[in-house]
């Protein structure tokens, strides 16, 4: 469907572009640059990860922490998580239940 331009619609544009310039290239160049690539750091493995899983990928020494943020939480708010930014809205006490009792309670 073509439609046909008014004359004052062709005044119009030629007014609008009357200051333009031509380019000099006519052809597009494509881009020489690689896209990033985020590079994983030892400790951001994937892993198999399972919510209430008996399931440890290895054993964790006493000082050493275990992270898992899922791909869909902003890292400002995991960060947040960290920092204890958020208000503790519940309690809830594992201590010396098996994993079968603390499933439950969760």
């Amino acid at each position: 469907m073509s439609k046909k331009l008014s004359d004052s619609d062709k005044t119009l544009f030629r007014e609008t572009v009357k200051g333009v310039k031509p380019l000099k290239i006519d052809t597009i160049q494509p881009q020489t640059h690689q896209p990033k690539i985020r590079i994983r750091r030892e400790t951001e493995k994937q892993i198999d990860y399972r919510p209430l899983s008996d399931h440890y990928p290895e054993e964790v020494g006493r000082e050493e922490k275990i992270e898992f943020m899922q791909p869909s939480i902003q890292p400002k708010y995991f960060r947040e998580l960290k920092l204890e930014k958020f208000p503790i809205e519940a309690r809830l006490d594992l201590h010396g239940l098996n994993s079968d009792s603390a499933r439950e309670q969760l």
